[in-house]
Order: structure tokens, then C-alpha cells, then sequence
């Protein structure tokens, strides 16, 4: 995975031995796996859904 896209989301450990990847935009918990390198196919997949992201950043999301 490129750097640039390591940098848009963030990895959790759960209690149960998983590992959560979470969009840094729109903090949506893109895909869960016991391996980290399991989680990049679907964070490079990954597209923003414009709704959750007008919720957190209405100034560009197009939100009033």
C-alpha cells in the first residue's frame, strides 16, 4: 500500500484479536480482519459516501 493511502485510515485493535480500519474522513470502519495486511484491498476499495461526509465536514459536503 502507497503511504499516502496508509495515512487515511486508522487501525484499532479489538479485544477479540481483530483489527478495525477506519476511514479518517468519514470514520465509517471500512473492514475488520485478524491481519493487518488483510485490511488493504478494502481500504484501497474504499470510496467515501458523500452523506457521511457532509454529516462530519459540512463545509464541504455541501450540508446547510
Amino acid at each position: 500500500m502507497k503511504t499516502q493511502e496508509k495515512l487515511l485510515f486508522t487501525h484499532r485493535s479489538n479485544p477479540d484479536g481483530t483489527i478495525d480500519s477506519i476511514c479518517r474522513s468519514c470514520f465509517i470502519t471500512v473492514a475488520r480482519a485478524f491481519w493487518e495486511a488483510d485490511l488493504e484491498r478494502d481500504e484501497h476499495c474504499h470510496v467515501c459516501d458523500p452523506v457521511d461526509l457532509a454529516r462530519f465536514h459540512p463545509d464541504i459536503g455541501g450540508a446547510e
